[in-house]
């Protein structure tokens, strides 16, 4: 004799009853997350991960062959900054359709550049311009060492051109100090930019922000979470070696996760589920 379930829905009953959904919404504000919360990051983004794998591993091919190439090229590596941004917000985008369990497809990657081109190519200028003028801070140290006339002799020095009896003859533990105080230097002040651009991408995509306000508010995300990015780092530089062991096979898998959880992270830090109720 089978048991049947008192409380079990007939067909006609539950052709009318009511689903529950939720919906991510930007909240508006900044939430400070629990350390491990950077750990989730990246879990989270393996999960979207799986939602397309092939999606993302062709996304991620394409990205990285494009900027090796057009880093070749005359100022290509200044080209890249510019076509980057709009490849990110495009990324931010994916992720989001994919976590509300829509369809994406390699085309979305170009939403970011169809529907806010203005925007993100303003954050690209204002990251380019403060990189550049970081780069011009800590080129100070070297200047005081070698003074004006320092980029002929450091360019004769590392191409293998600067004569032998002045290489004994130059003060090498003052370029060598210089050049390690310029490189942390540089180092350091890239931090704060780093702040400045890390949400403000997926902030003018997603939120509908305006570049100066995305920049703002990626600032205090990433100063009021900075136990979880602690952890994010670390993990990242795991992932790093393990890609450096397997001679960058792994970067086919790390690369994904890297993108997606620049997504997560927001998601995280900026937004909240709100459950809607619709009659089906």
């Amino acid at each position: 004799m089978t048991d049947i379930d008192p409380y079990a829905l007939t067909d006609e009953q539950a052709e009318g009853i009511t689903s529950a959904r939720s919906e991510i919404v930007f909240a508006g504000q900044v939430e400070a997350c629990r350390m491990g919360q950077g750990g989730r990051w990246l879990s989270e983004a393996f999960y979207l991960f799986k939602q397309a794998p092939g999606l993302w591993l062709g996304l991620c091919i394409v990205f990285f062959l494009f900027n090796f190439f057009v880093s070749l090229l005359p100022l290509g590596g200044f080209l890249t900054v510019f076509v980057n941004v709009l490849v990110i917000g495009g990324v931010a985008h994916i992720a989001s359709q994919l976590d509300l369990g829509h369809q994406a497809s390699f085309g979305s990657v170009f939403h970011a550049a169809k529907q806010h081109p203005k925007p993100l190519l303003m954050i690209a200028a204002a990251n380019f311009g403060l990189t550049f003028l970081a780069i011009l801070v800590a080129l100070v140290p070297m200047l005081v060492v070698w003074g004006g006339d320092m980029f002929l002799p450091l360019l004769q020095i590392f191409s293998g051109s600067y004569p032998a009896d002045q290489v004994q003859e130059a003060d090498t533990v003052a370029l060598g100090l210089s050049v390690i105080v310029s490189l942390l230097l540089f180092m350091l002040l890239l931090v704060p930019i780093m702040m400045l651009y890390w949400f403000a991408p997926a902030l003018v995509v997603l939120a509908g922000l305006k570049p100066r306000e995305s920049m703002k508010m990626s600032f205090i995300a990433c100063k009021r979470n900075m136990l979880p990015f602690l952890l994010y780092g670390l993990l990242m530089m795991l992932c790093l070696m393990i890609t450096v062991i397997t001679f960058f096979i792994a970067m086919l898998f790390f690369g994904p996760i890297l993108m997606i959880s620049l997504y997560t992270s927001y998601k995280s830090i900026f937004c909240e589920e709100v459950g809607l109720t619709t009659s089906e």
